[in-house]
C-alpha cells in the first residue's frame, strides 16, 4: 500500500510540474510586455480643462482631477488626485505631473470631474472630461522640452443661473 501511495504521489508532483510549466505563459504578466519595450521616453503632462456655462460664463467652482500611468502589465502608478480652483477665466490647470513610459502598452489616464446642480431637476449633477494617451500619443505631443500641453474645453448644458 506503501508503494501505491510513493507512486501515486510521484504521478500527481509530475502532472502537477508539467502542467505548470506549461502554464507559465499564462501567468507571465511581463512576456507580452517584453514584446512591446520601447526606448523610455519621461514626459511633463500639462493638462488644462476651460469649463463654461452654456451661457458662455465661466464656471467657478472646483472640480477634481485625477491623472495615472496604467502600465502595460496593468498596474497603475503614480496616482495623483487634487481638488482645483479655476483662473478668472474658467480655466483649470492642476500642478504637472511627470511620467515615463517604456512599453507601447503603458498609458497616461486623467479625469476631470465637474459637479454642478441645475434649477430642475435640483439634483447634483456629474460631468467628465477623460482621456487616455498611449505611448506613440506621448511621443507625437511632446514639445521641444519634453512637455505635453493639451487643453480641453467643456460647456456644462445649463445656464449660470442654473437654468
Amino acid at each position: 500500500m506503501k508503494k501505491y501511495l510513493t507512486v501515486l504521489l510521484l504521478i500527481v508532483s509530475i502532472v502537477t510540474l508539467i502542467a505548470f510549466t506549461s502554464c507559465t505563459d499564462f501567468f507571465d504578466l511581463s512576456g507580452d510586455c517584453d514584446e512591446t519595450k520601447m526606448p523610455v521616453i519621461t514626459k511633463e503632462f500639462s493638462i488644462s480643462l476651460e469649463v463654461k456655462y452654456k451661457d458662455g460664463l465661466p464656471f467657478e467652482d472646483e472640480i477634481e482631477f485625477k491623472i495615472y500611468k496604467k502600465r502595460c502589465q496593468g498596474t497603475y502608478y503614480g496616482t495623483y488626485i487634487a481638488n482645483i480652483e479655476p483662473n478668472n477665466h474658467g480655466i483649470f490647470t492642476p500642478e504637472p505631473q511627470m511620467y515615463s513610459l517604456e512599453n507601447k502598452k503603458d498609458v497616461i489616464s486623467f479625469i476631470f470631474t465637474i459637479q454642478y446642480t441645475p434649477i430642475w431637476p435640483n439634483v447634483e449633477q456629474k460631468e467628465e472630461v477623460i482621456d487616455v494617451l498611449d505611448y506613440d500619443q506621448v511621443k507625437n505631443l511632446s514639445n521641444d522640452d519634453d512637455e505635453v500641453i493639451k487643453m480641453y474645453k467643456l460647456t456644462l448644458p445649463i445656464n449660470s443661473d442654473g437654468t
